[in-house]
């Protein structure tokens, strides 16, 4: 315990617990002075009390004790009537060291108790075995002597046989030979029989294997001479239609020149009146055969003798056919360009200046790239070269007059038999919306060769609708379902 007394004097006492109670006799010669008890070692003070030390002659008597039931430490003076109390900090150590006794004390005799309840119930366990077993015993005993004698049968059975198969061995092996020999004469009569009829069906299926050879080169023959008759008449339809619709497309065409001719002879007699000055009229044909003169200067091309004094349109004919020839290499496939390209011309009655636009290109693309079309040629079948030749033209001539390419396009749609009208249809409303080039509507139609028709009719309104591009397009053809891909590309671009 600590007493302190501030003022001019500060004692410390140290008050030892005796039993219930401690006295201490305090002598002072202050009046005011404080009492503070500290219990063991807390940092705190337990109890602070104020006493006059003037009382009976500065001699007072202080008695510390326990209340009955121990829970507080009461102070008591001699000289003061109250008796201040603090809590018993020494009790309420002996409650708390005496509760964590009786708690370990409670677990350990619960513990005991659970280990003889394991105990016991192991013990009533193997009792419980052991009765079993004494009660299997009897049983065992008998099922090992069962066993035993179905383990004898066997050997005495086994051994009886044995016995048998002694007696009975000279005869078998006797049987046996004869068997044998039997079965050795039998297999060499089958096998003989088997040669022989092996050798019939080699003959049999050779002669059939020849008679099918000859068969089958008889049916190539006779295809062949079908496809080659078919390839002729379909050629020689074709040829006819070619010269009846180009003989009525030139009947039409010099009708129309004879009538913008005409009409062209009355502006100018409009304008003569209305001007005095006279018209100014532009030669295209003059224009023209200065351009195809320039042309030629420019390449360095030279044009037989017999040709100069020609129409300029056939002039110019002749020439884009000589050069395609040269782009090919081969009558072949240069004529059926030729065909395609004036058919084309026909068709779209192009004037000499559209008509010039396309002999410039051909020779652009044939000069210019003459180099890697020898190269290209070895590497590409026919029908892509055919595609290969088109493709550059309309891409060279939409560089420099976009209108005649898209009219060259439109005109080439023909020669497409297996396109329905509906996707020419479509492909026309794709090219005039500028949704793609001349030359990707060419790439397209290489692309869906052998394709549903409906199919592409559904691929062509979606490209429409969405304005899709034509490398999407061709992705969306490699997989299953390519128009649910297009929609699902359109949306995604959509979202952007």
């Amino acid at each position: 315990m600590i007493f302190s007394f501030p003022g001019r004097w500060q004692w410390q006492w140290n008050v030892a617990w005796q039993g219930s109670s401690v006295k201490e006799n305090l002598n002072s010669r202050g009046i005011h002075c404080y009492l503070k008890l500290r219990y063991d070692n807390h940092s705190w003070n337990s109890f602070s009390h104020e006493f006059n030390s003037h009382k009976q002659n500065r001699s007072q008597t202080f008695t510390i004790i326990e209340t009955s039931g121990r829970s507080l430490i009461q102070l008591l003076c001699d000289t003061e009537f109250n008796s201040p109390t603090f809590p018993n900090y020494g009790k309420q150590e002996e409650d708390r060291i005496r509760q964590q006794q009786e708690e370990m004390e409670r677990r350990r005799q619960e513990e005991q108790q659970r280990r003889q309840q394991e105990e016991m119930e192991r013990r009533r366990q193997e009792e419980q075995r052991r009765q079993q077993q004494e009660e299997m015993e009897p049983r065992r005993q008998e099922e090992q002597r069962r066993r035993q004698q179905e383990e004898m049968e066997p050997r005495r059975q086994e051994e009886q046989r044995r016995q048998q198969q002694e007696e009975m061995e000279p005869r078998r092996q006797e049987e046996q030979r004869r068997q044998q020999q039997g079965e050795m004469e039998r297999r060499r009569q089958e096998e003989q029989r088997r040669q022989q009829q092996g050798e019939m069906e080699r003959r049999r299926q050779e002669e059939q294997r020849r008679r099918q050879q000859e068969e089958r080169r008889r049916q190539e023959q006779l295809e062949r001479e079908r496809t080659i008759q078919q390839e002729i008449e379909r050629e020689s339809e074709l040829l006819g239609k070619k010269v009846s619709k180009g003989r009525e497309k030139l009947r039409q065409k010099l009708r129309l020149k004879e009538q913008q001719r005409h009409h062209q002879r009355i502006q100018v007699l409009h304008q003569m009146i209305e001007d005095d000055s006279a018209a100014i009229r532009r030669d295209e044909p003059g224009d023209l055969k200065n351009k195809f003169e320039d042309l030629l200067k420019k390449y360095e091309i030279t044009e037989d003798k017999g040709m100069q004094e020609d129409k300029l349109e056939n002039r110019m004919k002749n020439l884009q056919n000589e050069l395609t020839f040269k782009y090919f290499g081969e009558p072949q496939l240069s004529i059926w360009c030729q065909l395609t390209i004036n058919r084309a011309i026909s068709q779209g009655e192009q004037s000499l200046t559209e008509q010039f636009s396309i002999l410039t290109a051909v020779t652009e693309l044939t000069l210019t790239n003459d180099s890697d079309t020898d190269s290209k040629e070895d590497q590409l079948p026919e029908w892509d070269q055919k595609y290969d030749f088109l493709i550059r033209l309309l891409e060279q001539l939409y560089s420099t007059n976009p209108t005649v390419a898209q009219q060259l396009v439109l005109s080439t749609l023909d020669m497409f038999t297996e396109v329905s009208e509906k996707n020419k249809g479509l492909l026309s409303q794709i090219l005039f919306n500028m949704i793609w080039t001349p030359s990707e509507i060419l790439l397209f139609l290489r692309g869906v060769s052998g394709i549903n028709q409906e199919l592409a009719t559904s691929i062509l309104h979606t490209v429409r609708t969405n304005k899709l591009d034509l490398l999407s397009t061709l992705s969306a053809l490699k997989g299953k379902d390519p128009v649910n891909s297009l929609q699902w590309y359109a949306e995604a671009e959509g979202d952007k």
